[in-house]
């Protein structure tokens, strides 16, 4: 006995009153249950919009940086085979002519009003390092307004296009950087970086004149270099070419942190120094987590919490984004598997 079953065109799937019913057709017999319809339907569906949204901003985000990305992994697929660091346990190979290295060690925040105030954590770490290394050291405050002044009247060339054209000013902090060891040479410490009594920076100044380097900049994890030190002798080739390539890379990277990042910030010098040819990178010392980061060997101490750290959340993204490209193949055949 066969049930008839009428489907109205405003319906979208078959209201069964019994679990299952046949239906009888000229040719065949089909066998329909409404079970079965809801189960494989509405988490079909509901699945679906789900992966919207992270469709949407993956493709938001990739649209922007994708050639950057690609380069970032490679940097991190490379690892530490590219680098010369820096081993003061051995004598540096001498070269023909030595690096006269300036001893100016320069330091950048938005005013000096912090220096009236020696209750200060930034205050206290600031006066530690001018007192540890005031006798072969001149350190020089520069402040937003003294970077603009020096600026328009060294390199004015650049306020009008590209100084006053970035939306951020830690983007003008981070130009700002690569202009003043240019022009000057010298060392380069962000606020949040401090000096140990036993620890004299002058030892990796000495390394670098005795092997020829140029520049001297830290490598941090998970991959890449930091900017929050740098080692650079005056008129420098590698900061020319970051002085040159910045205009190139004052654009939008999908959001704030990563826009830094890239244009201005660690992972624009880690990618310029990563596309460099290999006897270019030879000019340039790499500081090892050894004498950078790690606590006992360590040259440099690190306070967290003064200066906001960029580059935590560009790992978290890409390790959401490896995520979802290794999950993808796997909702793909679960929905395969649902039709």
């Amino acid at each position: 006995m066969s049930v008839e079953v009428k489907v109205s065109k405003e319906e979208h799937f078959i209201p069964f009153d019994i679990e299952a019913a046949q239906i009888d057709t000229p040719t065949s017999t089909y066998k329909v249950k409404a079970k079965t319809f809801l189960e494989v339907q509405r988490p079909k569906r509901r699945l679906m919009r789900l992966m919207l949204l992270p469709t949407f901003v993956f493709l938001y985000w990739t649209s922007f940086f994708w050639i950057a990305l690609i380069d970032t992994l490679k940097l991190y697929s490379a690892g530490n085979n590219i680098y010369d660091a820096i081993n003061l346990d051995e004598t540096p190979q001498k070269r023909n002519a030595t690096i006269e290295f300036p001893r100016l060690i320069h330091r950048m925040w938005p005013n000096d009003e912090f220096l009236k105030r020696d209750n200060l954590e930034i205050t206290r770490n600031f006066n530690r390092c001018i007192d540890l290394h005031k006798e072969n050291f001149t350190t020089i405050l520069w402040t937003d307004v003294s970077i603009k002044n020096w600026m328009q009247s060294h390199y004015p060339q650049f306020i009008s296009t590209l100084f006053d054209a970035y939306p951020f000013q830690i983007q003008r902090v981070d130009a700002a950087r690569y202009f003043i060891l240019y022009h000057h040479g010298g060392v380069y410490m962000d606020m949040d970086i401090g000096c140990f009594k036993t620890k004299d920076i002058g030892d990796l100044v000495t390394y670098m004149e005795a092997s020829g380097k140029q520049v001297a900049l830290p490598q941090t994890d998970p991959v890449g270099l930091s900017n929050d030190v740098m080692f650079a002798k005056k008129n420098s080739q590698f900061f020319k070419k970051a002085i040159d390539a910045l205009p190139t890379k004052n654009r939008w990277f999908g959001i704030h942190y990563l826009t830094v990042l890239y244009s201005t910030g660690s992972l624009y010098l880690s990618l310029l120094y990563f596309n460099q040819k290999p006897l270019e990178r030879k000019q340039i010392a790499i500081i090892p987590p050894r004498l950078y980061s790690k606590r006992g060997t360590r040259y440099f101490r690190h306070f967290h919490g003064i200066v906001r750290n960029w580059f935590s959340f560009l790992i978290i993204f890409i390790l959401l984004l490896l995520l979802w490209v290794r999950l993808r193949p796997i909702i793909r055949r679960k929905q395969s598997k649902l039709k």
